[in-house]
């Protein structure tokens, strides 16, 4: 197996869960080559973590939100691997391992492999997700499979998460418990080889601060390369469930702006 340098990105703004988020890190059976944290906050995060035994960077976010984050860690970052993962998630110890057996296994048109979160309540007991249930099972193993046609450019990845042909999102019977070519799923779990992503911005918008949907767009950029990408099941991280996990009303307007931007994308 080819011995590939990895980079974990995280973005934060200092909450409680970081910490912990750092410590799943820590205690990988393979250690990422080096963590970049971009944090937006006045703490002094350095100091609150001077156990961990990672080698780290910390980097001060001056403006934007996830996105602008992002395009930080992806510029800073050394690895042949980008990972990106949220600051309130706890990873199991085959995480990192397993995202490079993944890597060392893909195909060359292929820019990178996602998995999917679980979500956790505070006592990190599992809890169900729309993932999970079994209406939505339904809804994707049926409706989505036999009555929603994907744009031209995403036929191969019905199965998945694609585009439809009216310029939609939807999520394919393969996710979340198959294995299957699909855009990126969540952004709390992706990854990439980094001189794939090299030319490739995560969108940043005036007065756009969700950003949902910008796994997609980044999909798209990486289809129009003539790049597929990779859906497994089995590489999950544990996420901790809170109000921001589901969206609010300025949220769902600014999806509508995000799905405007991959159609024009598509486009282009």
């Amino acid at each position: 197996m080819k011995n590939l340098k990895i980079s974990v990105i995280i973005p934060t703004l200092c909450n409680e869960f970081l910490l912990g988020a750092l410590s799943s890190l820590e205690n990988q059976k393979r250690k990422p080559d080096e963590v970049i944290v971009i944090y937006k906050c006045n703490n002094i995060i350095e100091k609150l973590i001077d156990n961990i035994d990672l080698s780290m960077e910390f980097v001060k976010q001056e403006k934007g939100h996830v996105t602008n984050a992002l395009n930080i860690g992806k510029n800073k970052a050394s690895g042949d691997i980008i990972v990106i993962t949220d600051d309130d998630v706890i990873l199991p110890k085959d995480w990192i391992k397993n995202y490079e057996i993944y890597f060392n296994s893909l195909k060359e048109n292929y820019a990178g492999v996602c998995s999917r979160d679980i979500w956790i309540n505070e006592n990190k007991e599992i809890i169900k997700s729309p993932d999970d249930k079994l209406i939505t099972s339904l809804y994707r193993n049926f409706y989505v499979k036999y009555f929603i046609k994907p744009h031209i450019l995403f036929k191969d990845f019905k199965n998945g998460v694609f585009i439809s042909k009216n310029y939609k999102i939807f999520h394919g019977s393969c996710i979340p418990k198959g294995k299957c070519i699909s855009l990126p799923f969540r952004g709390v779990n992706m990854a990439f080889f980094r001189e794939k992503i090299n030319d490739i911005d995560f969108p940043e918008i005036n007065n756009v601060k969700y950003y949902h949907m910008y796994e997609q767009y980044i999909g798209v950029k990486l289809v129009k390369k003539g790049l597929s990408y990779l859906y497994v099941p089995d590489n999950p991280v544990f996420h901790y469930y809170h109000k921001s996990l589901s969206k609010n009303n300025k949220a769902k307007e600014e999806d509508k702006i995000m799905l405007n931007l991959i159609k024009n994308e598509i486009e282009s």
